[in-house]
């Protein structure tokens, strides 16, 4: 069993790059918000499934980054798009910090995570809600999305990982 989880974990190492491009990408500010507006109206299994396709398919995007004087950051973009910005993921009080350099393996070993048996409740924050700025400060620009360990002890796993 674990000889065919290797092998598919293999395989979408070196094929998830080119799958992104078909996906539906969130590339704006726009489809973020319309993205968290419809993550705020599912049932909490659903949620975590629309939240773990975001974090496989955002390994595609790469964020824009600026300076205070305009000027353009310019890193490797290899096949990635740029997008303007994901939101922030908190769980169990660790913030999940996934930017453009975290390895692709650390973010499937947080969707492994991302079930029922782990996660017991979701409070997704918005952009626009004033919660999220007085919460996350610059970290939720694009939103937050709070999730709570079904046990204490779950938070652990998600604590390692951050």
């Amino acid at each position: 069993m674990t000889d065919i989880f290797r092998l598919s974990f293999l395989f979408f190492l070196l094929v998830s790059p080119f799958l992104g491009r078909g996906q539906n990408l969130i590339l704006t500010t726009e489809q973020n918000d319309k993205w968290i507006d419809s993550l705020k109206t599912l049932p909490l299994e659903k949620q975590l499934q629309f939240i773990t396709d975001r974090l496989l398919s955002d390994t595609n995007t790469y964020v824009r980054q600026s300076y205070a004087d305009g000027i353009k950051h310019i890193d490797s973009l290899g096949t990635r798009v740029y997008c303007d910005g994901k939101p922030a993921l908190i769980i169990g009080g660790y913030p999940m910090t996934i930017d453009n350099k975290t390895q692709t393996a650390k973010v499937i070993s947080l969707t492994r995570l991302l079930t029922l048996r782990y996660i017991g409740k979701i409070l997704v924050l918005g952009p626009n809600d004033p919660a999220t700025i007085a919460l996350g400060g610059t970290l939720g620009q694009y939103g937050i999305i709070l999730a709570t360990p079904t046990r204490n002890k779950y938070a652990k796993h998600f604590q390692r990982l951050d």
